[in-house]
């Protein structure tokens, strides 16, 4: 199979010369709200695109940014495509300074605001890339916004797309905090609906890192955050999303703690750290499009079996017939273990 041929310009638009070439297989690296502690997300796993959706700075400073862009400029390498957008954190210092009087709204309104500063990604301001075969639209928090909205009203999201990427969740999905829903946008969840994309990501709600996959009509998935290290429980378990909801992968995927919250659980405060780990999302072409899937995570020959489909997809209770629903997410490829992964297509020879 020939490799697609790019479009020179930005690298991101993919010009098809004909039936069946392009990747069949495509990898996502999704990480959010990193807070200016990217260096210490280690070694990332390898993909072919890398989205950040938004919060990549404390404060937003000069200095932020211009270090979280070196350290974009060292990715390249590893990463085919960079895309970002912003979130509300990385416009503190600029609404500071806009209040003080020392930059103009013309300047912080200029769309290419963000991608002045982030020279080594893709900044993505309500437009459209075209990547590698997919179809990726994202919109970033604007100025002279609070930290709850972001000043979108969705209605320019383009039907069609793939994934979208926003900083916000959409209302009712992965929102609750300790006082109700908060950091999402009903708009948000519209627009997703009319124009049914099949990945969404985002971060913002710390407390509400997890994710959602779909197999069938059914998700499999939930929070992840733990405020508590030392305990198992999560933060504010809440259900998936309804069957009719159109997206095959739902990942909140903010990596940074909540300290206001951890404190409100262990009574100690602690600086801000990188809690979550990157999110690999794996997009396969198949006859009638494109599907996604979030990575394995393996589990040994002692919780395989029902156990571990209750510890992998984060469900109460599971039955003999759950086996079948999922079973296009199971392959036992460790002859040598016995453990099994989730998702054939992560098995690793």
């Amino acid at each position: 199979m020939r490799s697609a041929r790019e479009v020179p310009g930005p690298g991101l638009k993919v010009k098809r010369g004909g039936q069946g070439q392009g990747p069949d297989v495509v990898r996502i690296l999704h990480i959010s709200d990193t807070h200016s502690l990217h260096r210490s997300t280690g070694n990332m796993p390898d993909a072919d695109i890398l989205i950040h959706s938004g919060d990549v700075a404390k404060v937003g400073s000069e200095g932020e940014l211009g270090d979280f862009n070196h350290w974009l400029g060292g990715l390249k390498g590893k990463y085919k495509h960079i895309l970002v957008i912003s979130g509300n954190h990385d416009f503190w210092d600029t609404n500071w300074r806009l209040n003080r009087g020392h930059i103009s709204n013309e300047v912080a309104q200029d769309p290419a605001y963000f991608q002045y500063k982030l020279t080594n990604a893709r900044v993505l301001n309500h437009d459209l890339a075209e990547v590698m075969g997919l179809k990726i639209w994202g919109a970033g928090w604007h100025p002279r916004r609070g930290d709850s909205r972001s000043g979108n009203n969705y209605a320019d999201m383009p039907a069609g797309v793939d994934i979208v990427v926003t900083h916000e969740a959409p209302y009712g999905i992965f929102d609750l905090t300790g006082g109700g829903h908060w950091g999402s946008s009903g708009q948000l969840l519209d627009a997703i609906y009319r124009t049914k994309p099949k990945v969404h990501l985002f971060g913002h709600i710390h407390e509400q890192r997890g994710h959602w996959d779909k197999a069938g009509s059914r998700y499999f998935g939930g929070v992840e955050y733990r405020p508590n290290p030392h305990s198992g429980q999560v933060f504010r378990p809440n259900g998936p999303p309804p069957a009719n909801y159109p997206v095959e992968v739902e990942s909140n995927n903010a990596m940074a703690n909540q300290p206001s919250v951890d404190h409100s659980w262990t009574g100690v405060w602690a600086p801000q750290h990188l809690v979550g780990r990157p999110r690999v999302i794996i997009a396969r072409k198949q006859p009638d499009g494109w599907h996604f899937a979030s990575e394995a995570r393996y589990i040994g020959p002692e919780r395989r079996g029902i156990l571990g489909i209750k510890e992998l997809f984060g469900v109460e209770a599971v039955d003999e017939s759950d086996l079948g629903l999922a079973s296009k997410y199971l392959g036992r490829c460790d002859s040598d273990t016995g453990g099994i992964w989730l998702l054939l297509d992560a098995c690793q020879n």
